[in-house]
């Protein structure tokens, strides 16, 4: 499940076209956005993002990415981290399931964002129904289209619909039904256009050992079941 989650968080931070490696804490600013969201099991990860690169913060992980090349994933408590190639981490970190048609049931506006709402069923291999998603996505946010398409994809979701703002799940179809549950999956709570300090955006150097799995670096040695 951890790997799941950290997927979501993993893909958001690809808001970039390239990391600038080296800047000085005077260089000068970048305009890009501050993104507050929040994710089940996961809690409250924080995404500075602009055109020259990315980085988001989740308790202990630092993420630092180049779309469609190498990602560089830092555990700042067991103080590893390693590399992976953009089509291994889109490959390996997707959200299992299959989904069903989309349709879109309302809009509106969040956050100050204009938003769409859509519904569509969920599968599990085999094709057993999994549960109903509902998801909103906004397309105001200046960020390129593979960006918001490699996190739609790591969701589980299509793509071309925009940057998700918000997912819920509910187990049971008929909402009324007491056996009806709902599970908030994702939540925006901020989402603003900032100046960036580009030295937020440069990855450790020394201190961090280097792996090859990135499961090694997402899970601190308390969590290792072997250990």
């Amino acid at each position: 499940m951890k790997k799941t989650i950290f997927a979501m968080a993993f893909s958001l931070v690809s808001i970039a076209s390239v990391i600038v490696f080296g800047p000085s804490a005077s260089a000068q600013a970048l305009s890009g956005y501050v993104l507050k969201q929040k994710m089940i099991y996961y809690g409250n990860i924080t995404i500075n993002a602009t055109a020259k690169g990315a980085r988001i913060d989740a308790k202990e992980l630092q993420a630092f990415i180049l779309p469609s090349s190498t990602a560089l994933i830092y555990n700042t408590s067991n103080m590893k981290y390693c590399r992976l190639p953009h089509e291994i981490w889109i490959d390996k970190l997707t959200v299992a399931g299959s989904l069903g048609p989309v349709k879109k049931v309302n809009s509106g506006v969040y956050l100050g964002y204009k938003i769409n709402q859509y519904i569509a069923d969920m599968f599990k291999q085999g094709g057993k129904w999994w549960y109903r998603i509902e998801f909103t996505t906004t397309n105001d946010m200046n960020l390129p289209k593979q960006v918001t398409d490699d996190y739609l994809t790591l969701l589980g979701l299509p793509k071309g619909y925009g940057m998700p703002i918000t997912i819920n799940r509910h187990f049971d179809v008929e909402y009324t039904s007491p056996k009806h549950r709902k599970e908030v999956f994702l939540t925006t709570y901020g989402a603003k256009p900032e100046q960036i300090n580009p030295a937020l955006l440069v990855p450790p150097r020394t201190g961090y050992t280097a792996v090859k799995d990135e499961m090694d670096v997402i899970l601190s040695d308390s969590e290792d079941p072997f250990k």
